[in-house]
């Protein structure tokens, strides 16, 4: 016997605002938003993307952007 299917989950009408880093993976990132968009998930995302020449900044191929973003979410 099958378990009962369960109701779908009814979300807050706010949006939630998630870090996206397409890197190396942009049509998987592309179509992990098509997914959500087409569940009517209310997602507003937040696409980063990751230099393509060192920032001086951050010594690194993150930029100070990236990192902005990612420290906004750990207050």
């Amino acid at each position: 016997m099958l378990p009962p299917l369960r109701r779908p989950r009814h979300y807050a009408a706010s949006s939630h605002l998630p870090l996206l880093l397409p890197g190396i993976g942009p049509e998987i990132a592309e179509s992990v938003q098509k997914i959500f968009e087409a569940a009517h998930v209310p997602i507003e995302w937040d696409v980063q993307h990751i230099g393509k020449e060192v920032d001086p900044r951050t010594n690194s191929f993150v930029t100070r952007e990236n990192l902005d973003s990612v420290l906004v979410r750990g207050r």
